[in-house]
């Protein structure tokens, strides 16, 4: 396999870079940069920040990609969908009908006072309008849904944690619940912190015959002497009890574990069976399944780390690997768990600054499952790595820049912990082919600020996971976006059904790296059969085409040209009106967007720096084209 080369443009005054391959590989791997970074403590609240003006969505004509159909479902200027693993957001009945959630907000302020769960319905012809509003009663997020039947009805639920300290909500969920497609949810209090003594948060969900089984992370709790532990529990959907409240998992202890994190578990369960994994930086990556429904348990490393109950004062000189808290599980039609996760390296050389320091440049997704060996001395020769950053040029060389992969509190566009590929989740079809959803920094597509952009991508395999596609396809279908979060409905029929976010600059404001904008919510329809018969470019559009750029329809006249401070043009006859404007750098980058001009159509370049600039307007009509030199 020949080395890939990481090259960092705007770096730090000196890092050494180097290829590493290991057992289990078998697919080109981003490559990993030496330096490692200092982790950040996971925070889901947001903190104080500049309000600025809204802007409009980004996406104004959707699906670039064939067999991808897409559609803005909802907006949210929260823009943080998880701290790491992706909840099920999404649910795909066979009849054809859907459902969708994810956090919203619509203020333009940090406290976000009306954040809770957005949520959408098709109904099988459509999509609802977009929501303006949550269904709960009172601030809330990190929604998850499922369904359930009950006295030959279809139920459809939403589990968010309670967080609103204005109102006494310091933790536990609002469980609210209807029969499909009703007018109105039945919202309870489940488990209020008055009720425990702490704080239960960042639910995920999965349902199966009688239960619905929740696995969250107690927040100010300790268990079997594991701080802030990650706790599971189910309800009985025929009593409308829950059992087994919130309880650690046999073997998860002090011993091995040193605490939980928020968003670093994922659940799945298919008829009797149930599978539980939970990672994060530094923690073993362990699998618990019961073939009871949750009254037993077994319990498997899917990559154990090399020290148990690791944690900021143990000192580690070596960087082994580990997983960066992104993780998914799905059960097959034989049983089988299947586990994906983000990769990551970790080490840490400083016991006495309270956090321990990993690898954010690294861009690898692992993949194990049941017929493999159990990782039970942290050698990790028994998984698969199944993607990782997309190499556009194919020239050896992944471009990706030092801000890319900074945290967004230092003015970067990481999204919390998580490395360069992340946010994972696994659907299956009825034949056993398996589908990775994940997002991935962009090779080589920045931002005028210098940060790559992301996207979103699938690979999949038809073998029950021994062999994986490559190169991935690219659903999300804009250079010029910000694309993350990807959440896939679990099951898939003849498309994957997901849902993305959308923004028009990396990073988020959530986490502080840019001021708050509305960001849309997008829902893509991905054809399985153009996915397998590989119709699905891995580049956002299509080849041959620029950075960038769809075929020209026509040239666009811009004038003054040269320009020092404004800049103009017209339309040609029949085009119609402007529907965005888009310029670019000599290089690729956007320096500026208007996703909803008016006319007349005037833009100030003023800023600029000197240069030679191209000018793309969409129209109804097609795609114009103009070439401008901005000068002082």
């Amino acid at each position: 396999m020949k080395s890939r080369h990481l090259l960092f443009v705007v770096m730090w005054s000196t890092v050494s870079l180097f290829a590493q391959s290991f057992n289990g590989i078998h697919r080109p791997q981003a490559p990993i940069a030496r330096q490692a970074f200092l982790a950040e403590p996971v925070k889901p609240v947001a903190p104080t920040g500049e309000e600025v003006r809204p802007v409009s969505p980004v996406r104004q004509s959707m699906g670039t990609q064939p067999g991808v159909r897409e559609t803005i479902i909802g907006t949210t200027t929260y823009d943080l969908q998880t701290n790491a693993t992706m909840a099920r957001r999404v649910v795909r009945w066979a009849d054809g009908k859907e459902a969708a959630a994810w956090t919203l907000s619509l203020q333009f302020s940090p406290s976000y006072s009306d954040r809770g769960a957005g949520y959408n319905y098709h109904d099988g012809t459509s999509w609802q309008p977009e929501p303006t509003a949550r269904i709960e009663p009172y601030r809330n997020g990190w929604p998850t849904i499922g369904t359930y039947e009950q006295g030959g009805t279809t139920y459809e639920y939403v589990l968010s944690h309670m967080l609103d300290p204005s109102n006494g909500y310091y933790g536990g969920f609002f469980f609210s619940t209807r029969a499909r497609g009703a007018s109105s949810w039945n919202t309870t209090e489940v488990f209020h912190k008055d009720d425990i003594g702490d704080t239960l948060l960042w639910p995920v969900t999965a349902s199966s015959g009688d239960y619905i089984y929740v696995v969250c992370n107690n927040r100010e709790g300790v268990v079997n002497g594991v701080l802030r532990p990650v706790l599971f529990s189910r309800y009985q959907i025929s009593t409308s009890q829950w059992i087994d409240s919130f309880i650690a998992l046999p073997g998860y202890d002090s011993s091995q574990y040193y605490s939980g994190g928020g968003d670093e578990y994922n659940i799945d369960a298919r008829d009797s069976i149930v599978a539980v994994v939970i990672g994060g930086l530094g923690t073993h990556l362990t699998l618990w399944k019961s073939t009871d429904w949750g009254n037993t348990w077994t319990k498997k490393f899917v990559d154990r780390f090399p020290i148990d109950a690791y944690n900021d004062k143990t000192l580690l000189t070596d960087t082994p690997w580990t997983n960066d808290g992104s993780v998914s599980v799905v059960i097959d039609g034989n049983g089988t768990a299947h586990v994906a996760w983000g990769m990551t390296r970790s080490v840490n050389l400083d016991t006495t600054d309270g956090g321990i320091s990993f690898f954010p440049g690294i861009g690898l997704i692992g993949y194990w499952n049941e017929t493999m060996p159990e990782d039970t001395t942290g050698t990790m020769d028994s998984f698969m790595v199944i993607a990782s950053i997309y190499d556009r040029h194919n020239d050896d060389v992944i471009t990706i820049t030092s801000a890319s992969i900074q945290s967004g509190s230092n003015g970067g566009a990481r999204y919390t912990n998580t490395s360069a590929c992340s946010h994972v989740n696994l659907a299956i079809d009825d034949q056993g082919k398996l589908f990775a959803v994940y997002d991935c920094l962009i090779d080589s597509v920045l931002s005028i600020d210098g940060i790559n952009y992301r996207d979103v991508y699938v690979v999949y395999s038809t073998d029950q996971g021994a062999t994986w596609s490559w190169p991935p396809a690219n659903i999300s279908g804009d250079y010029i976006s910000e694309d993350v979060f990807g959440f896939v409905a679990r099951h898939v029929d003849d498309s994957l059904h997901i849902t993305f976010q959308e923004d028009a600059t990396p990073g988020n404001a959530v986490q502080g790296s840019h001021g708050i904008t509305l960001n849309s919510i997008i829902h893509a329809h991905v054809s399985k059969a153009d996915l397998l018969a590989g119709n699905i470019s891995p580049e956002a559009f299509e080849p041959g085409v620029g950075i960038g750029q769809t075929a020209i329809t026509g040239r666009l006249s811009v004038y003054p040209n040269p320009a020092t401070q404004d800049a103009a043009f017209s339309l040609p006859s029949g085009s119609g009106p402007a529907m965005e404007i888009t310029a670019y750098d000599a290089v690729g980058r956007v320096v500026y967007r208007n996703p909803r001009p008016t006319s007349p159509y005037v833009i100030d370049v003023s800023r600029w720096t000197p240069g030679l600039y191209t000018v793309r307007v969409q129209t109804p009509a097609g795609t114009y084209l103009g070439r401008l030199n901005v000068i002082r």
